[in-house]
């Protein structure tokens, strides 16, 4: 059984979501206001974050494309901390530059 995303953002007292993908999975259908707090694991992309836009806490396991501060950089967010674990292609300097500005 698996839960279709699009029914995601029907889920309005939802503050807390841990999602594990194992294809080239984004997060364009996982539309949600209440969301908080993110943690993703084994996605290559977080494309399309900027469908939660009450997220304050994003956790990432596993590798990914190092595009994070890009697609963090191209609209306001609200994040207040980025967690990243066994991501060893992401510019941490660029993460730190990222939250020195924005957070």
């Amino acid at each position: 059984s698996y839960v279709r995303w699009e029914s995601i953002s029907h889920l309005y007292n939802l503050e807390s979501l841990t999602i594990s993908c194992t294809s080239d999975t984004n997060l364009l259908m996982c539309k949600n206001n209440s969301v908080k707090s993110l943690r993703i694991i084994n996605f290559k992309t977080i494309l399309g974050i900027d469908s939660m836009p009450n997220l304050e806490h994003l956790a990432i396991t596993n590798e990914i494309e190092n595009n994070v501060v890009a697609i963090l950089q191209s609209y306001d967010h609200k994040l207040k901390t980025i967690s990243l674990t066994n991501c060893s292609n992401v510019n941490f300097c660029f993460i730190s530059k990222l939250m020195n500005s924005n957070f």
